[in-house]
């Protein structure tokens, strides 16, 4: 068993400032663009370097022997954030960003000598991203569900260097989203179920 506390302390990190800021136009490591409000509207904005961060959590991890043809891996990972925005800088992310919860287990098996069972399920919490934009309505929050999925391997060794195997991926749902786009001006991204052959030889 694996036990792992951790903080984070982030300063310089990427911001965005809007109209009246003194980094528009006149320094060349300021860049600079034009959003489009929902309605619209064009914001022009520059990135600058004005803002912090802090991150903490724990991590623990179990690797468990049953017998000699069985092993279990699990972790779990709590894993909170702020961010901490300077004055002039109006326009950022709310936390959080990240899965506060993420849970893992993986189950592997060797049926045989020249056979292998394994699958891997994993839970994610639930996640958002709100962006807030002065003078564009009311707030965007996008959101990425909650979800439960597995993965399962069946291997076989006709050889001793050779391994043909069979994976299936995100069999518990023909879709599901795991990201967003980071202004929240996209669709979200949804990973697909899939199932797959390999073959594999050593020399």
């Amino acid at each position: 068993m694996d036990l792992a506390l951790f903080y984070n302390d982030y300063t310089r990190l990427r911001s965005v400032s809007l109209p009246g800021s003194s980094c528009l136009g006149l320094s060349p490591s300021c860049l600079s663009g034009v959003l489009f409000s929902s309605d619209g509207i064009r914001i022009p904005f520059a990135f600058r370097n004005q803002s912090r961060a802090e991150n903490y959590g724990l991590e623990l991890a179990v690797h468990w022997l049953p017998n000699a043809d069985w092993r279990v891996q699990g972790s779990y990972t709590l894993f909170d954030s702020r961010s901490l925005v300077e004055p002039g800088n109006e326009f950022a992310h709310e936390d959080p960003r990240d899965p506060r919860h993420q849970i893992s287990l993986l189950s592997s098996w060797n049926l045989r000598s020249d056979l292998e069972l394994s699958a891997w399920g994993r839970y994610v919490a639930r996640t958002y991203m709100r962006v807030d934009l002065p003078g564009a309505g009311e707030n965007s929050t996008v959101y990425v569900p909650a979800f439960l999925q597995l993965d399962a391997r069946l291997a076989w060794h006709p050889r001793k260097n050779l391994e043909l195997s069979v994976v299936g991926q995100n069999l518990l749902d023909g879709r599901h989203p795991e990201s967003y786009s980071e202004f929240g001006d996209l669709p979200l991204t949804e990973i697909r179920r899939s199932l797959y052959g390999q073959i594999r030889w050593s020399f």
